[in-house]
């Protein structure tokens, strides 16, 4: 299981970070989201997007 956000970009062949966080898990749902976790804009019946500030608000540490 992924546990930092180095290792979420090393996954996804993004560029490395210039600062890393661990990461407590994984939700595609923005209501459940718990503070250090990461969000998955993943909603595919309206834009997962329109959830991202609600999932910052929180406590998500990345959004994908």
């Amino acid at each position: 299981m992924i546990k930092s956000l180095a290792e979420c970009a090393a996954v996804l062949a993004l560029p490395p970070l210039n600062h890393d966080a661990p990461i407590r898990g994984f939700e595609i749902d923005s209501r459940r989201i718990q503070p250090g976790m990461c969000f998955l804009a993943l909603d595919l019946a309206r834009s997962g997007v329109m959830f991202v500030e609600g999932a910052i608000r929180n406590g998500a540490v990345a959004v994908i």
